[in-house]
């Protein structure tokens, strides 16, 4: 796209690297700063933008140009390009085991197939449901620690260094945690224990860690892709058995748990950093959450995204008979995102 950039360069004060182009954002203002910049234009096709100030994110089109009031005074090759980079998209397929960070593989063997069914019973009596080992691996469900190192070498390795002063605690996790796998190198542990020390232990199994706990391991990004956020792995769990199927028949899902997190910057670092664009979005949150302030954090950035809490209790991690899920905030507007 050197017709673009070099248009661009013509028109506005302007950064750049070996990798990306940086102006100032035409969606939020920018910075009080006049020289400073937020918005970054990747040089790589299909041209990804992402301001670090309002989070806008998206592939570079002529809808970006007519928000900067650029589109207008645009020559016909520029347009052109902008053309062409939607259609290169839209042709494309790429997948999030293909992105930036090492994905390793793991072998999570048989969860079902050791001393430790006392787990499985934990979450089986929770929700109410029969976990299968289809199950299990969908989840990424880790019933024992030890049982999963050695299965991976790397893992053994990894955790023997990086823990060596701290055997107690995986001696522990062992005994009394279930873990679930997150998409890059980290196993977030839930204790089973009625009054533990600590709830939840988050376990490092490799470099380029990322605690974003996703079940499946890939999606079309050239699809409509529909993201499911909750704030636990339990939850998501709940969500995924007993709701979603009155929600969305979309089989191009991410079902995504905040493990801590924000919602709203969880989200923004799964689209940024995977290349998602336009998602529809369902929040499944916990019923003390400020959903009026979470309502102001997303309509900063997307249109088609729906709030529905569980009426009858505080969170999804229950029973069926415990689910009763409101909307609160319905979809009104066509699925794009706003900015």
């Amino acid at each position: 796209m050197e017709n673009l950039f070099e248009y661009l360069k013509a028109n506005f004060v302007y950064k750049e690297n070996s990798e990306e182009f940086v102006i100032r954002c035409g969606f939020c203002g920018d910075s009080v700063n006049p020289n400073s910049s937020h918005f970054y234009i990747s040089k790589e096709n299909p041209h990804s933008y992402h301001c670090k100030k309002c989070g806008a994110s998206g592939i570079l089109t002529e809808y970006v140009l007519e928000k900067f009031n650029m589109l207008d005074s645009a020559p016909d090759e520029v347009y052109t390009e902008l053309l062409n980079n939607k259609r290169n998209y839209k042709r494309s397929k790429r997948f999030v085991n293909e992105k930036r960070r090492v994905k390793l593989e793991y072998n999570l063997g048989d969860p079902l197939g050791n001393d430790y069914n006392n787990k499985i019973a934990y979450l089986n009596n929770r929700l109410g449901i029969n976990l299968s080992k289809d199950d299990c691996l969908k989840y990424k469900i880790i019933t024992s620690i030890f049982g999963f190192m050695s299965l991976n070498p790397s893992v053994n390795k990894f955790i023997k260094t990086a823990y060596d002063k701290k055997r107690e605690v995986i001696y522990h996790l062992e005994k009394n945690y279930i873990g679930f796998l997150t998409l890059e190198n980290y196993i977030v542990f839930r204790t089973i224990e009625k009054e533990p020390k600590f709830r939840y232990y988050n376990l490092k199994i490799a470099n380029n860690a990322s605690k974003i706990y996703i079940p499946r391991s890939s999606i079309d990004i050239s699809k409509s892709i529909e993201v499911i956020l909750t704030e636990g792995i339990i939850d998501l769990i709940g969500v995924d058995k007993f709701v979603l199927n009155n929600y969305s028949n979309n089989t191009n899902r991410v079902l995504l748990s905040l493990n801590g997190a924000d919602y709203y910057s969880t989200l923004i670092k799964f689209i940024t950093t995977y290349g998602v664009i336009d998602p529809k979005i369902l929040i499944f949150p916990d019923s003390d959450i400020n959903t009026n302030y979470l309502i102001k954090q997303f309509q900063v950035a997307f249109s088609d995204f729906s709030i529905i809490i569980n009426s009858k209790a505080k969170d999804y991690g229950r029973i069926k008979s415990e689910i009763n899920p409101v909307k609160i905030f319905p979809q009104r507007r066509q699925n794009r995102l706003l900015i």
